[in-house]
């Protein structure tokens, strides 16, 4: 008989209970926000199994099923709070929401996941509202004034999002910032020092990993950055397709493409000229999004 792992125990759990399909019924920001804390939990299980598969297949043992492996993991759990409560004022870092931070300024600033889909928060199955895209430019103004000296706005290619990896394009809040005041520095462009091919038997994910964390070691090691300049606004990353051939422009209205997330779509509208064209597309189900055609993952279906 096949055990199941920790992540596969809570996924039958969540399936059993019907706990989200609740959560949605109920359509509430309250609602939405916890499930978004189910993903993040799922998240957080997914990276505390592969953390221990690999020291134990190191060791040469057998991968523990979700019974043997529960108490450790709620141990560790126990241990990260009890470790935070400790620690002295002198070194410790305030986590809050954009709303809690109004009133209060820090020296450093990190706003982080400023991702279409997470910052502005439009979700797959929500039409687009002006009215709640200018309420959370609000909120990232907000957060921006909380810096005294420094403040740094990250965003990720991809994450895992209950258990997947999800793609999503930077923020749109990033092209309404003066490009004199930002610093831009591109992890997915830096050469890895001395990298070579993955290890053969390895899947797509182990890869996405694995070259998550030599990214990160070579970038440890690199100069400070340098000024934003045109070549930013002009790179796609190597895993997205290129925009329109030149001369081309833009994608004509009606034009099928396929989006790493959201899939096939049609061209509905199109605004603007070059690689700074906001282009509307339809996806399946009425899913209408608008992207900017420089940062969007979108292939151009001939």
């Amino acid at each position: 008989m096949k055990t199941k792992t920790l992540s596969e125990f809570y996924h039958e759990l969540i399936d059993r209970t019907r706990y989200v399909e609740e959560l949605r019924a109920e359509n509430t920001e309250e609602s939405l926000s916890r499930i978004e804390n189910l993903q993040e939990f799922d998240s957080i299980l997914v990276e505390f199994e592969a953390t221990q598969k690999a020291a134990i297949e190191a060791a040469g043992g057998e991968i523990p099923n979700a019974d043997v492996l529960l108490p450790h993991f709620l141990e560790s759990v126990t241990l990260s709070s009890e470790q935070a409560d400790g620690e002295s004022e002198a070194g410790f870092v305030s986590m809050m929401t954009l709303h809690t931070s109004k009133g209060l300024e820090f020296p450093l600033v990190f706003i982080v996941g400023c991702e279409e889909g997470l910052f502005p928060s439009i979700r797959q199955f929500e039409q687009e509202n002006e009215e709640d895209i200018e309420e959370e430019r609000r909120l990232c103004y907000v957060g921006m004034t909380r810096a005294k000296r420094k403040l740094f706005m990250t965003h990720a290619v991809c994450r895992r999002v209950y258990g997947n990896i999800v793609y999503h394009d930077p923020s749109r809040f990033f092209l309404e910032m003066p490009d004199d005041l930002v610093e831009f520095t591109d992890l997915s462009r830096m050469r890895i020092p001395g990298g070579g091919a993955p290890a053969r038997g390895r899947t797509n994910e182990d890869d996405f990993e694995y070259e998550a964390r030599q990214v990160h070691d070579s970038y440890t090691r690199t100069a400070p950055p340098a000024k934003r300049d045109a070549s930013w606004d002009s790179h796609v990353p190597s895993f997205m397709t290129p925009g329109p051939a030149a001369g081309t422009g833009v994608p004509n209205i009606g034009l099928q493409v396929k989006h790493g997330t959201y899939g096939m779509g049609i061209v509905r509208g199109v605004e603007g000229a070059n690689q700074d064209a906001k282009v509307t597309v339809e996806f399946a189900g009425r899913v209408v999004k608008k992207f900017v055609l420089k940062f969007a993952n979108l292939e151009f279906m001939a």
